[in-house]
């Protein structure tokens, strides 16, 4: 697999991917999350997995050079969110909105490298909403391409165990799954990507939240 294709698999969502590796682990670690029984019948309210402001998060990647990131959050400014992501390859900036809809990304620019927070108000009129998390889910939910596979999963990542994880996934035209783990408070915590090929090769790409920290 490209490095570009395993790159457009990650943007396609917190948004960021890569990797190689052996098994179905990518597939598997959902299945085996914990999902509470009244998780079925229950509407989950999204707008606290909305990611906080003024923080820098480390992701652990695997399976790709590119699959580790760094993402810097700025200062909240109403419902808008600018943060940068850096996978040592390039830098993106996302632009995230917080509404009753739930959490979109209005606005992506690759290869931005300025340092400072963007204004926000200059940009406006090029954000076009994507929801990534629509308010509320419930179990088995489909949106676009998505399919809302658990409300209320227990996932291990470097950072610790996290609760209250939302799971969404979905299936790509080559038969690749991609999943996107939510947690409240700090947004996608992991992302995964999976592919077996004709051939009975398996492409595994993990990108997982390792350290937290107040941005300066």
């Amino acid at each position: 697999m490209s490095m570009m294709k395993v790159l457009t698999a990650c943007l396609t969502v917190f948004i960021l991917l890569a990797g190689c590796g052996g098994g179905d682990g990518g597939k598997q670690e959902s299945k085996n999350g914990s999902n509470s029984a009244s998780g079925a019948e229950t509407s989950i309210q999204t707008t606290t997995y909305f990611p906080k402001a003024q923080q820098i998060k480390t992701y652990k990647g695997s399976g790709n050079e590119f699959a580790s990131e760094v993402e810097t959050a700025f200062t909240r400014e109403g419902n808008y969110l600018a943060t940068v992501s850096d996978n040592g390859g390039t830098r993106i900036l996302r632009i995230f909105q917080l509404d009753n809809k739930g959490i979109s990304i209005v606005y992506e620019e690759p290869e931005y490298y300025d340092e400072d927070a963007p204004d926000i108000g200059s940009l406006k009129q090029a954000f076009r909403p994507k929801v990534i998390l629509p308010n509320p889910v419930t179990l088995n939910q489909r949106f676009d391409d998505w399919i809302v596979k658990m409300v209320d999963a227990a996932v291990a990542v470097p950072y610790g165990k996290i609760n209250k994880v939302i799971v969404l996934e979905k299936t790509g035209e080559d038969g690749s799954t991609i999943q996107n783990y939510w947690a409240p408070g700090l947004g996608i915590v992991k992302k995964s990507f999976y592919l077996k090929d004709d051939s009975g090769n398996e492409t595994v790409v993990t990108t997982e939240l390792e350290k937290v920290e107040a941005a300066d």
